[in-house]
């Protein structure tokens, strides 16, 4: 699969309103998150049999029906109106793609950026926001 639903192409998108969605047999755990950007909207949803996460432009078939449980939460108030810098698919050594990394900036160039991680753990979506721990600098006569 080629990994382009992010790509917003001549523009910066932007994160403008996100959806958090579980379906009938787990209402309180993520199965579909909805990013709406100000040209496009992505979708991510858990393969529950595979924990992996599939990702489109377009919503799954059945997901107005299967997904009929919005989740509130906090968790993206700070990211929106932020730039979408760039974007991570990760797929685990058994080949499942079981996770993705957005991050996401004030402007665009500059600033300080935020790392979210998605990934795909017991059929749910498993949110993360990740921060800088240590930063690695080379220093001496031979850096």
């Amino acid at each position: 699969m080629e990994f382009d639903q992010f790509d917003g192409a001549d523009t910066v998108p932007i994160l403008s309103a996100v959806r958090m969605m579980g379906d009938e047999v787990a209402p309180d755990e993520v199965g579909l998150v909805e990013l709406a950007f100000s040209e496009f909207t992505v979708f991510v949803r858990i393969d529950p049999e595979y924990d992996s996460l599939l990702c489109s432009r377009t919503p799954p078939e059945s997901w107005r029906s299967q997904y009929c449980r919005q989740i509130t939460s906090s968790f993206w108030d700070a990211l929106i109106g932020r730039a979408l810098t760039d974007a991570w698919q990760m797929t685990n050594y058994r080949g499942y793609f079981d996770a993705l990394e957005l991050q996401f900036r004030e402007q665009p160039n500059s600033g300080a950026h935020n790392l979210v991680r998605l990934y795909g753990e017991g059929s749910q979506i498993t949110l993360s926001e990740l921060s800088v721990v240590r930063r690695f600098s080379a220093v001496g006569p031979n850096a």
